[in-house]
C-alpha cells in the first residue's frame, strides 16, 4: 500500500483522530511525510520570518492497526527512507540550546544528492536519514506532535532509522500510528532545534506483539536494544532510563537487582537524543547478552 498525500496530516496524537487507513500486521506500506514545517521552506534566501513556527511537525496518519489493543506492543520496522532532493536547516535566537549564541534568524537550504548534503561550498555532510516523530495515540486526551513521551512522539532519536525496529506501547484500540519529521542528518541533542529537515517517502512494516506490556518506546537493532525515555528534566529522563535498563536486564537474565545494576554500569551506554523539545529525551543501549 502507498499513501501519497503528505498534506493529509495531524498535529497531535489522540484516540479521537480519524484513521486515514487500516493496516494489517505484517503489511508493508510506503508513506509520504512532510518536512517539519509542512513545506513552507522553498528556496535559498527565503526569510525565516515567512515561516509559521506554530505549524511544526505534521504527522502522516494516523493508521489503524488491525487487532491492536491496550497492553500490546506495536513494532514498526523501518525498511527505507527515500529523501526529497532538498533539505533545510534553521537557527534563531532562543531556538534550541544554540539559540543563546545566535544573533539573528537564519535559514539554509541544502541540496541532497546521492549520499551527501551540500551544506556549503567545500562542505558536504553524509546523509543519515531518520524519523524524528513516531508514535501512537494515548489512552485519552491529546498530545501535541512536537512533544515526546511514553507514546513515542517527537523523540528525535537517531537510531529510529532503516534497519531498526521501534516497539511502541499500545494504549487505545487500533494504536493509531503516526509518523513524520524526517531528518536527512541530525547530531545527538539536536542542539540548534533542527537537523537537516526534509520531506521523504518512508517504507515500513508493522508487527503486533500481544500483551507485551512495555512501558515506553524502544529501538531494536541487530546489536541490542535502546530504551528511550523523555522527561521534563535531563536528570529525570536519565533516572527513568537507568531503572528501565536494570529492569530489562533482570527480566532477560534473572539476575538480582544489584548485579543487574553492575551490568548496566559495565556495558550499557547512556546517550542524549534531544534537548530542545517540551521534554528532553535520552536513550540507554543494552547490548545482546550471552
Amino acid at each position: 500500500m502507498k499513501i501519497k498525500d503528505a498534506g493529509s496530516v495531524v498535529y497531535s496524537f489522540s484516540p479521537a483522530h480519524q484513521a486515514v487507513a487500516e493496516l494489517t500486521p505484517g503489511e508493508t506500506i510506503v508513506v509520504e511525510t512532510a518536512d517539519c514545517f509542512g513545506g513552507q521552506v522553498h528556496s535559498q534566501g527565503q526569510s525565516p520570518e515567512t515561516i509559521d513556527r506554530t505549524r511544526v511537525n505534521p504527522v502522516s496518519g494516523p493508521f489503524f492497526i488491525t487487532g491492536a489493543e491496550p497492553g500490546d506492543a506495536l513494532e514498526v520496522e523501518i525498511l527505507d527512507i527515500n529523501l526529497a532532493g532538498q533539505g533545510f536547516m534553521m537557527v534563531a535566537p532562543g531556538m534550541g540550546r544554540l539559540g543563546k549564541l545566535v544573533k539573528e534568524p537564519r535559514l539554509l537550504v541544502c541540496e541532497l544528492n546521492g549520499n551527501s548534503a551540500l551544506f556549503a561550498p567545500g562542505i558536504s555532510l553524509p546523509l543519515k536519514p531518520m524519523l524524528g516523530v513516531i508514535g501512537v495515540a494515548p489512552e485519552k486526551g491529546e498530545i501535541p506532535s512536537h512533544t515526546p513521551g511514553t507514546h513515542g512522539g517527537n523523540l528525535d532519536t537517531r537510531e529510529v532509522r532503516p534497519g531498526n525496529s521501534i516497539p511502541l506501547p499500545v494504549s487505545c484500540s487500533g494504536a493509531l500510528l503516526g509518523l513524520g519529521d524526517v531528518h536527512a542528518s541530525m547530531g545527538d541533542g539536536e542542539l540548534g532545534g533542527t537537523g537537516i529537515e526534509a520531506s521523504a517517502e518512508v517504507r515500513f512494516k508493522v508487527h503486533l506483539h500481544k500483551q507485551a506490556n512495555i512501558s515506553g518506546p524502544r529501538v531494536t537493532s541487530p546489536q541490542g536494544t535502546y530504551l528511550v525515555h523523555s522527561a521534563p528534566t535531563l536528570g529525570r529522563a536519565i533516572d527513568a532510563a537507568c531503572k528501565d535498563a536494570v529492569d530489562y536486564i533482570r527480566s532477560s537474565t534473572s539476575l538480582p537487582r544489584e548485579e543487574a545494576a553492575m551490568l548496566v554500569s559495565a556495558c550499557c551506554d547512556l546517550q542524549i537524543c534531544q534537548l530542545v523539545n517540551p521534554k528532553v529525551t535520552v536513550r540507554i543501549f543494552v547490548p545482546h547478552l550471552s
